[in-house]
Formats: structure tokens, sequence, C-alpha cells
């Protein structure tokens, strides 16, 4: 693929990328302003444990789901819908009983982890969601896979921030907006996403001719993608967690408030993936690791030249911007600071996970992911207790590259590629 294709399928994506990330960034300043940082902390830290719960639910299927679909669709694409229609049936099975562990636990969860009672009724809430929510997730994955990245990022990225905003906007005019109030806006935005989600996917893989995948191989095959995934999961939000156990929800509502900002950095790294990753995985089962390391190069180039940009803008104007999420939070801007390096250096090399998980080094990737993650929590716990939540953004940062360069050490043993040597 040469840049000319790259930018030109991107393009698109990059759009609705921006699109999604403009609205749920509008709807993290309306909540926290709304909200405040006590509540908004609230709201973060359940919609934290929910995205967590979701990737169990998930079970890896969502890389499965992109790395199949991705080699199988234009040939044999019967076995290609197989692959989403016994992913959906297993995610539905795993989601009831995390969904049942979750309405069990919520209590214990809320005051004897977190020591935060109003916690529990937010988990309720959430813990409804987990099902839609990870079947939106992994049907999207799916169009995706096949190529329609576009629509993808409409059914991921786009609607339920969209939706969300419509229903918050009702409850402002009513004047009846609070905690329960956000949760509401959010938890009618995803159904309403994952209904949209059912439509398009009905229509994609219809009813006929449907190659079935065994569920037992569906599962086996998804379990090491499920720890990378839980790994990487606790990369990127094991932050919020630690200070959801350890911090005041004020302390928690301005962290996640500049995580959440931070995480503008990784938006070309998502719309870029969406289109190389299953190229990743056709090109290593037709042999062409040549195809592989320059596509890989090229999309890191993009990526370090844009990503610099907004590295650049978030630093210049990080008081700015944390101070329009109210007078509570404009203390965060350091945070934000230290935050965008580390999520720059994510949204430029995190290429490499895919490369790795496309190219048959999923256990591989899996174990540094786990290290990584450990590492940042141990370390993370041990600091807050002492430093405060600047030195967890400052460990998360420093986990990010550290997993990047072992990340990157394993593909050159792999496959004797260097995402360092792009220039």
């Amino acid at each position: 693929m040469l840049m000319k294709d790259l930018l030109q399928k991107g393009f698109w994506t990059l759009l609705a990328r921006s699109l999604g990330a403009g609205l749920m960034l509008s709807m993290t300043i309306l909540f926290a302003r709304w909200l405040g940082a006590s509540d908004f902390g609230l709201f973060s830290l359940g919609l934290t444990i929910m995205t967590i719960m979701s990737v169990i639910a998930l079970w890896g299927n969502d890389q499965i789901i992109l790395k199949q679909v991705g080699i199988h669709w234009k040939q044999n694409n019967d076995t290609a819908k197989g692959y989403i229609v016994s992913a959906l049936m297993l995610v539905l099975i795993i989601g009831i009983i995390v969904v049942c562990i979750i309405f069990l636990l919520k209590n214990v969860i809320a005051n004897e982890i977190f020591n935060k009672p109003n916690l529990g009724d937010v988990l309720f809430y959430f813990g409804l969601l987990i099902i839609p929510f990870s079947l939106n997730y992994i049907a999207s994955e799916f169009f995706k896979g096949s190529g329609n990245s576009v629509i993808s990022t409409l059914l991921q990225n786009i609607t339920i921030p969209m939706v969300t905003l419509l229903i918050s906007f009702v409850f402002i005019i009513t004047g009846r907006f609070d905690l329960t109030s956000a949760i509401y806006s959010f938890s009618i935005g995803v159904v309403v996403s994952f209904l949209f989600t059912s439509v398009f996917l009905f229509k994609k893989i219809g009813l006929l001719k449907v190659r079935f995948i065994n569920l037992g191989m569906v599962f086996s095959e998804g379990q090491p993608m499920l720890l990378a995934s839980v790994g990487a999961l606790i990369m990127v939000w094991s932050d919020i967690i630690v200070l959801g156990v350890y911090s005041t929800p004020e302390e928690l509502g301005v962290y996640s408030a500049a995580s959440r900002v931070a995480l503008i950095l990784t938006l070309v790294l998502t719309a870029v993936n969406s289109i190389i990753a299953p190229k990743f995985a056709k090109f290593y089962k037709d042999g062409d690791l040549s195809s592989i390391g320059g596509l890989a190069k090229m999309s890191t180039r993009l990526l370090i030249i844009i990503n610099s940009i907004f590295l650049l803008i978030l630093i210049a104007l990080s008081e700015f911007i944390m101070g329009g999420f109210g007078s509570e939070f404009a203390s965060g801007w350091s945070i934000l600071i230290i935050l965008a390096v580390g999520q720059f250096f994510n949204g430029s090399f995190s290429s490499l996970g895919y490369m790795l998980t496309m190219t048959g080094r999923e256990s591989h990737y899996k174990k540094i992911l786990l290290l990584t993650a450990i590492s940042n929590v141990t370390i993370s716990v041990i600091a807050i207790q002492f430093y405060g939540p600047t030195a967890v953004a400052v460990i998360t940062t420093v986990s990010i590259i550290f997993w990047i360069l072992l990340a990157n050490h394993d593909l050159k043993k792999h496959i004797n590629i260097s995402i360092f040597k792009i220039f």
C-alpha cells in the first residue's frame, strides 16, 4: 500500500474519528462542568470499570474478528461471517456471566475496594451496559476487518457520544441533570448504538451461507488475545483504578479529565490502524514480510508527524484546556502534559501491538503487556501514597515507553523489522 493510498483510504476514517473524538471531548467537558469534580470522578470510575468488564466479556474476540475477517473476507467471506456469528454468541454468554458477577459484588467493590458507597448504584447501571457495549464493539471490529472502517467508526465512536449529548441537553433543559441523569444519557447512547449496529450487521452478513465456527475453537483462540487485551487495558486505565482506590473523588475527577484529553493523541493511530491491521494479517499469511515492514514504517512516519503537532498544542494550551472544565480542574494542567507525552508515544508506535498480533506473536505480546501492566500498577500503588496523582501520571507514561521498547525488540527478533528505523 502506497502512502497516497493510505491517505486516501484513511481520510474519511480520520474525519469520522475526529468527529467522534470531538463529541467525546465535548461530553467530557460538559459532564465535568455540570457534575463537578466529585460526581464526574464517580462517573469516570464507573465507566472505566464497565470498560474493563466489557473486555473480559469480549474474550479477545475483537482481535480474532479483526484478524480472521481481514484474512478471509475477500476470498472466503462465508468463513468470515461464521466467525462473527460465533463470536457474538460467545460474547453474549460470557457477558451474562460477567453482569451477574457485577450485580452480586457491586456493593463489595464500592465499599471494600474503593471505599466509595455511592459507587454501588453507579456500578449497577453501568453493569447493565456491559452486554450491548461488548456486542456493539465486536460487531464494529467486523466492519473494520471487512474494509468498512468508516462504518466501524460511526458505530464505535460517534453514535454513543452523539446520542448521549442529545439526551443530556434534554435533562439540562428540564433542570434535572445530575449523576443519575448522566448515566441514563450514556446508557441510552449505548443502546441506540447497539440497535444501529444490529441493523448494519444483519444487512452485511444476512442469514444465508454462513459457515458456523465451533464455539470451543473460538473460545480457545480468543484466550491469548484476552490476556493481551487485559494487559493493554490495564496499561490504559490502571491509573484511574489506582486513583479510585487511593485518592478522593475530586482528585479522580481532575485526573480523569486530563486523561481523556490526552487520548486525543491516539486519534490518528486508531484511524490508521483500522486500515492497516487487516493488511498486516494478509501480508503475513502470504509471506510478504517486506510489505509489512514498508507499511509499518510508512504509517509510523505519518503518525509521528501528525501527533507532534497535537502534542505541542496540548502542551502550549494545557492550562487553558483544563480551566475549560471548570475552576476545580485547572490544577490538572501538569498532569495533562505528562499524560500527553505518554500518549504521544502510544499514538505514534502502538501499531507494534497490531503487528505482533497479526503475525502470530499473540502470546509474546500478551507477556509484554502483562509484565508492563503489573509493574505499572505495583509502582503506582506505592508512589501515589507519597507523591499523589502526578506520580501516577509519570509512571503511566514511563510504562508506555517501556512496553513499546519491549514490543519492538520482540518484533525485530520475529521478522527482523524495527519500527524505529522509520526514516
